[in-house]
């Protein structure tokens, strides 16, 4: 079952972005990137082959089994994402 994600400003929790349902992590944080990313000038990625972010985290809301309510709330670290600068 999807779950619920939002990308929120750690020093500024009211600072909240939805993603809605996404079936992973990362296609969440894709979703963020195409509609939140030129809002904040950042592109993140769940992949730890970047600089760590200390701004921003994903919350994830795991739906429970039968629909009622949430079974579980975790937060997952975001990395900035490298930026291709092209081959030489």
């Amino acid at each position: 079952m999807p779950s619920f994600y939002k990308v929120c400003g750690r020093d500024a929790p009211f600072e909240t972005y939805p993603s809605g349902e996404h079936p992973d992590d990362e296609s969440a944080v894709i979703h963020f990137n195409s509609v939140y990313g030129p809002k904040i000038r950042r592109s993140l990625t769940t992949e730890g082959n970047g600089e760590p972010c200390a701004d921003y985290e994903l919350i994830v809301q795991q739906r429970a089994s039968m629909g009622a309510g949430l079974s579980e709330v975790r937060t997952v670290r975001l990395f900035e994402k490298r930026r291709n600068r092209g081959f030489k």
